[in-house]
């Protein structure tokens, strides 16, 4: 834009701040992330295979991917059964062996001769509050109404999406090739990109995780090895910070029922596995989509972690990914003037 031949926005100018807004709704929207991140994998999930469907048989796209939504949702209603049932049997024994080890620790001589003796109450109270915690995340984890809620919304828009495919891309072609609607559908696409590569990565180093430290659980014979192997999938999940917190707990386990030598070889292990992680997992898959040093990488888990809670943990780096998949068009752009 010019005034008198000044320019006033430039095409930079006007791009950063489209992403400025764009980054300023998504945090007033943040809660549903979760119902954005289900939406994009069950639209990606059914896309691909409506898609090899199609190619393999006479049937239109549209119908392909009704077949497809039909198909899971089958096996999704068949598997109600197993979840409901044999899962939640396995979840309450889930819970008794982790307050089982709760006790362990408590009992153990480690426990008896460092902190009972000394400060009893403080310590106490200590794992008391652990033990309270640990309650409350077995109610939390029964406690997936939302969820649900949220599983059954996305796989209904991600059904109504593909379906209407060809309408939306009309419609975004018609939009000002510069203006704000067609520049946040880009950003959208930037962050759905930036979900699927995110949970790739995190399932990738959950199952490396756990598949690699059941090893050195069974070598070390720590009790409730099932429960500590739920832990550490589930935390890994968490990027970066979640195998810290089920590592911190496993040496503890290790520490007070195998004593220092069983600390000494966990924390060996965990900075082993933290090398093959850092050094091998994740850059291997991040390099693929977006290079970003590691420091970038945990300032902004900080930062989001700070702004959001533990649901900052998970948008920080589709955000990331975002902001330089943005940052990347606005310079091309710059090149093309």
């Amino acid at each position: 834009m010019t005034i008198d031949g000044i320019t006033v926005f430039s095409p930079r100018m006007r791009g950063w701040a489209m992403a400025v807004a764009f980054f300023v709704l998504l945090g007033f929207v943040r809660q549903l992330f979760l119902l954005f991140a289900c939406l994009v994998l069950f639209q990606r999930l059914f896309a691909w295979l409506g898609s090899y469907l199609h190619r393999h048989s006479r049937l239109p796209f549209n119908a392909a991917v009704m077949i497809v939504a039909v198909v899971f949702l089958t096996l999704l209603i068949a598997a109600d059964y197993w979840l409901f049932e044999v899962l939640w049997r396995h979840l309450e024994q889930l819970k008794m062996s982790v307050l089982s080890l709760i006790d362990i620790v408590e009992t153990s001589a480690f426990f008896q001769h460092y902190f009972h003796n000394t400060v009893e109450s403080g310590f106490g109270s200590f794992t008391a509050e652990i033990k309270n915690h640990a309650l409350e995340v077995f109610h939390y984890a029964q406690s997936i109404g939302r969820g649900v809620v949220y599983l059954v919304i996305a796989f209904i828009l991600s059904i109504v999406f593909l379906l209407e495919k060809d309408e939306l891309v009309l419609w975004q072609a018609r939009q000002d090739a510069n203006g704000l609607i067609q520049s946040w559908c880009q950003f959208l696409r930037f962050l759905a990109d930036a979900v699927v590569v995110t949970v790739r990565l995190q399932i990738t180093v959950a199952v490396v995780n756990t598949t690699l430290t059941l090893p050195i659980l069974l070598f070390l014979h720590l009790p409730g090895i099932s429960a500590l192997l739920v832990l550490l999938f589930i935390s890994s999940l968490v990027p970066v910070v979640g195998a810290v917190v089920a590592g911190a707990v496993i040496m503890t386990i290790a520490l007070v029922t195998k004593g220092l030598w069983g600390l000494i070889l966990f924390i060996v292990w965990t900075f082993i596995l933290h090398k093959i992680e850092s050094y091998f997992l994740i850059p291997r898959l991040a390099a693929r989509h977006v290079a970003l040093p590691s420091f970038v990488i945990i300032v902004s888990l900080l930062l989001f972690e700070h702004l959001f809670g533990i649901l900052g943990l998970f948008m920080s780096f589709p955000c990331l990914y975002t902001l330089v998949k943005i940052n990347e068009k606005i310079e091309n752009s710059m090149q093309l003037v």
